[in-house]
Formats: C-alpha cells, sequence, structure tokens
C-alpha cells in the first residue's frame, strides 16, 4: 500500500459514523483525495421558486454560486450552494448550520450536500 494509500485510509477511519463521514468515505473510496479541493455543492430545500431566489442571493454573499431549480418529477425547488473547498468534515457541518440559519427567513433548510469529487481533477494527478 503507498503512502498516500495509507494516509486516505487514516483519514476515513477517522471520520464520524454519520452520513456526512460515510458521503466523505465514499467520496474517497471513489478515488478522489480529501485532502485536495473539489466542488461541494450544498442543497438548500425551498418552498417556493421566490423563496429559493432571495436565499441564494444571500448565499452569493458569503461566497457560493448557486443555481435554483424545481425537481421535474416532486416539483419540490432546491439551491444549490457551491463551493471550491478541502472537504473537511467540521467545515462541512459548519456550512450545513450556516446555510440552514441563514434560510430561517426564507423558510428553507440545508438537505444534504454530495460532491463528484477530484479524481479528473489536474490538481489530483501525480
Amino acid at each position: 500500500m503507498t503512502k498516500k494509500l495509507r494516509e486516505g485510509a487514516r483519514m476515513c477511519d477517522e471520520l464520524p459514523d454519520d452520513s456526512d463521514g460515510n458521503t466523505l468515505r465514499a467520496i474517497a473510496r471513489s478515488g478522489s483525495d480529501l485532502s485536495k479541493e473539489m466542488e461541494i455543492d450544498f442543497c438548500v430545500a425551498a418552498p417556493s421558486e421566490l423563496a429559493g431566489l432571495e436565499f441564494s442571493v444571500e448565499a452569493q454573499k458569503i461566497g457560493f454560486s448557486t443555481d435554483v431549480s424545481q425537481d421535474s418529477e416532486t416539483g419540490d425547488w432546491t439551491c444549490y450552494c457551491t463551493r471550491t473547498m478541502v472537504p473537511e468534515y467540521d467545515e462541512i457541518i459548519h456550512i450545513q448550520s450556516l446555510l440552514n440559519a441563514i434560510g430561517q427567513d426564507f423558510n428553507c433548510f440545508s438537505d444534504g450536500w454530495g460532491s463528484f469529487g477530484n479524481v479528473n481533477s489536474d490538481d489530483n494527478a501525480n
């Protein structure tokens, strides 16, 4: 096992056993390097398009790029808040709490996150 793989395995072993830790482990298992930046999409559920758009303005003020869209099957509205960052567990938890706090004024709430990782990123090349 290479040093890089050993360090990645150690990082994964130290993650909490919850949905956020499990998601980080899945991203690492896909070949991504958790010590390097990747785009992370934080999903914020909105009760309407207007609420999602109003929330997106506030999210942009704190550095997120945003996209508000409606699910074609359920009709639910989501504001996707995207940031390029190193996927650190504590920071992901903090951001979800921050988005929840901002969302209260718009009846929006944090509804998870995801990432395609960085396995194909130029920064992740050996």
